[in-house]
């Protein structure tokens, strides 16, 4: 019983810092307006990871 309920303590202090850290990253793109493309970003570590070199995504404007 206490085990169950140690788990549940840590997968909700998990939840609420996921949402935290969304809702700052919701207030960064509000501030500044600039986001990334997924995809360009998952091509990019891909390349990475198979020991290629590539260029960053750049960030664009929403």
């Amino acid at each position: 019983m206490v085990e169950a309920l140690e788990l549940q303590t840590e997968l909700a202090e998990r939840r609420s810092a996921f949402v935290a850290d969304a809702l700052l990253a919701r207030e960064e793109v509000a501030r500044y307006g600039l986001v990334l493309d997924a995809d360009e970003v998952f091509d990019y570590l891909k390349a990475r990871a198979e020991g290629k070199s590539a260029r960053k995504p750049d960030p664009s404007a929403l």
